[in-house]
């Protein structure tokens, strides 16, 4: 890279000024493993208002701006060293001193090393407030760390132990489970606003042809994240029926204590009551299978999320691949970005590729771990059956006995079959939905369209080298 960089002696202060990124605009940058700098386009260095060779060569921290706790950055370093990608809200400070806020997604490169970010204007302006609060109140207590002798390591530490736990009281879970959420909700509202592969109907040659495979590889994309999305809502719900099931089940157990308690207390033991004896020892065994339920059901939407968070992470890489057409067939940019377009659409297509195959992996898990729920439900569902179908006979069988005991048990015992009744109904909606989706999901015209792409991207890199 011939380029040299030119970065200052000393970082701006920040003037108080702020200045906005535009719905359609999309920054890149590539760094090598320490976080230098080693590429970036145009709106990069629009928004940055740094030359691009005050840029390359630097370190991607130039444009960090003094609000932001180090604890985020901690948990970005720990996440792609563990060669997981990583996705935060980060308000930069451009070289004039403004402030301008981006939605960040940074991508390990495994292919070419380094790492590949990705950056827009934050949609989701809900969730960008809810996190920017949270580094509001993480910052201070990074500062008092650093005034009472904390390194700067050391305070990013604390930052980050103090985010995760206002993640955690704020009843979102993990600092993942903050990724999970927010990447998939900025690409919908993208979807809403309108915001997409920009359209060039002019546009001609391997130009031409990469905005159209892109707008077919987003179609595509479109379908794997609107699977996922059901498959993840479905297991959603599955986990609440399972929590719901849970307290059913644990009433149930409850009731059958009495039960037996009513039994010791009868002299000679009717035998009018040796069923509700039974049921009650069948009603602790479903309790146990509950929790193996439980257990598999969590692994499910877990899977669930982050399928759907890599696949929205792949839309927006291949919405980058647009952009960057766009601007090569819109022409204007200083040959210094023109001669990188084709190159780093190359990138980008290196990034979803190594991407698919990690997700294409996880779809069929979550197809396998669908069917496995399927037959959990129907197991599940077999156990409750075969105790209330044995609760209802008795009940029927009693009916109208002059039986004081018996009487006293009657309301109870309509209670838990209600309930059983509810839980049954409630698993086989759930299980039939379930089923629905429990099939591979077929990825080749995602796969056809991402390697027309790869294609006339070379095609644009030998134009470049002539």
């Amino acid at each position: 890279m011939s380029e040299q960089a030119s970065t200052p002696e000393v970082r701006p202060e920040p003037t108080g000024a702020s200045h906005e990124v535009a719905p359609e605009e999309m920054f890149f940058s590539t760094t090598d493993e320490r976080g230098v700098i080693t590429d970036a386009n145009s709106v990069f260095v629009k928004l940055s208002r740094y030359p691009l060779r005050s840029l390359l060569n630097a370190p991607h921290s130039i444009i960090r701006h003094p609000d932001m706790p180090g604890g985020a950055f901690e948990a970005m370093w720990q996440t792609l060293t563990g060669g997981d990608p990583f996705c935060a809200y980060v308000d930069n400070l451009a070289a004039d001193g403004s402030r301008y806020t981006v939605f960040a997604t940074v991508t390990p490169l495994a292919e070419d090393g380094g790492y590949l970010s990705v950056r827009t204007r934050p949609l989701c302006t809900d969730l960008l407030d809810t996190v920017r609060g949270m580094y509001r109140v993480a910052r201070p207590k990074e500062h008092e760390a650093r005034e009472g002798g904390a390194s700067a390591h050391q305070a990013a530490v604390l930052g980050l132990s103090d985010l995760a736990a206002q993640i955690d009281d704020a009843g979102i879970g993990t600092y993942l489970d903050v990724m999970h959420l927010i990447l998939p909700a900025e690409i919908e509202a993208r979807r809403a606003a309108g915001v997409g592969i920009p359209r060039r109907p002019e546009a001609e040659g391997p130009v031409g042809r990469i905005l159209g495979s892109a707008t077919e590889l987003s179609d595509a994309l479109d379908g794997w994240s609107e699977r996922q999305q059901e498959l993840a809502s479905v297991a959603d719900d599955l986990v609440a029926a399972q929590a719901a099931l849970d307290a059913s089940m644990d009433k149930a157990l409850d009731a059958a204590n009495l039960f037996k308690d009513a039994l010791a207390a009868q002299e000679g033991f009717s035998p009018a009551l040796m069923t509700i004896d039974l049921w009650a020892q069948m009603m602790g065994v479903i309790v146990e299978v509950g929790d193996d339920l439980a257990e598999d059901l969590s692994t499910l939407r877990n899977s669930c999320r982050s399928t759907r968070f890599r696949v929205s992470l792949a839309q927006l890489q291949n919405e980058a691949v647009g952009q960057f057409a766009a601007e090569i067939s819109d022409g204007g940019l200083e040959p210094a970005l023109a001669v990188r377009a084709g190159s780093s659409i190359v990138m980008l297509c290196r990034a979803m590729s190594e991407g698919f195959e990690l997700t294409r992996d996880e779809m069929t898990r979550n197809a396998a771990l669908a069917q496995q729920t399927v037959e959990l439900i129907d197991n599940a569902g077999g156990l409750i059956a075969m105790p209330t179908d044995l609760i209802e006979n008795w009940r029927d069988q009693v009916a109208g006995r002059d039986d004081a005991a018996i009487a006293a048990l009657i309301p109870q015992v309509e209670e838990q079959i209600r309930a059983a009744r509810e839980s049954l109904d409630m698993l086989e909606g759930l299980g039939e939905r379930c089923a629905g989706l429990a099939v591979p999901y077929d990825t080749s015209a995602a796969d056809k369209a991402l390697e027309a792409i790869r294609r006339q991207a070379a095609l644009l890199v030998a134009d470049e080298g002539r």
